[in-house]
């Protein structure tokens, strides 16, 4: 996260004309997106991790 800050920095300043808090605002929307981005990736993953799991069990119970 911090690498992007470092990228965009310039432009937000530009935009903003270093005004601190609009830049603080927009860095911390941008940071929502990003985490909300990564956490909706990792629940999608567990979601088809459970999947599979939960259709191993069945099929094992099956073979009983």
């Amino acid at each position: 996260m911090q690498n992007i800050t470092l990228l965009i920095h310039p432009w937000i300043s530009k935009i903003t004309h270093h005004t601190p808090v609009l830049e603080l605002l927009i860095l911390v929307c941008i940071s929502a997106v990003v985490v909300r981005h990564i956490m909706t990736y990792i629940v999608g993953s567990n979601k088809k991790l459970s999947a599979v799991s939960k259709a191993n069990v069945v099929v094992e119970d099956e073979h009983d």
